[in-house]
């Protein structure tokens, strides 16, 4: 399955990856040894649906993984998604809080890796698609990139940007939703 994998400022290595599980996939975040390979602690969460590569970062004493979860298929008509999110304490592997984000409507559902800024905030970005219209009015679907701040400690959202302009069904090239990376500049 897929995994990513970051080395901590101390030079350990945080890790994550999705492993086959019954009756949802787990998400495996480890903590290694950077000297020996050794296992320094690991645990696992359940993620349900289907789940794209998922991602990891490290600062402030948490680790933090994110992937993006969907039901249905990319080409079906009942799909719909959203962005995990969990923090865990580097030296024990607690679980600190655990998010899931969606706006109503949201479809298939793309992520991009965390980060962590220097006061312990994590920034979480995901790309969707979300309803431009209520229902009885048609089905009319706009491209929407968000941009998350979220408390290190307890992952209440701090802030949301969102850019979404584009209507989906107007838009025959097509729209790309993939969150683009993005980088912190300054304190």
């Amino acid at each position: 399955y897929d995994m990513d994998s970051v080395e901590e400022p101390g030079g350990d290595i945080a890790s994550v990856a999705l492993s086959a599980g019954t009756p949802a996939t787990n998400l495996r975040i480890r903590r290694l040894d950077a000297s020996s390979g050794a296992t320094l602690w690991e645990t696992a969460q359940p993620v349900p649906g289907s789940s794209e590569i998922p991602s990891i970062a490290t600062g402030g004493g948490t680790i933090v993984a994110s992937v993006a979860e969907n039901y249905g298929t990319l080409s079906g008509s009942n799909i719909f998604g959203f962005t995990w999110v969990a923090a865990f304490d580097t030296q024990s592997g607690n679980l600190r809080w655990l998010r899931g984000l969606q706006d109503f409507g949201q479809q298939y559902t793309y992520s991009s890796a965390p980060v962590i800024d220097a006061a312990g905030n994590i920034y979480v970005g995901y790309g969707t698609y979300v309803p431009c219209a209520p229902p009885s009015q048609g089905y009319c679907y706009s491209a929407q990139q968000t941009l998350v701040k979220l408390a290190g400690g307890d992952g209440s959202t701090l802030w949301r940007f969102d850019n979404s302009n584009f209507d989906y069904n107007a838009n025959s090239l097509g729209y790309q939703i993939f969150p683009q990376d993005f980088a912190l500049s300054g304190d």
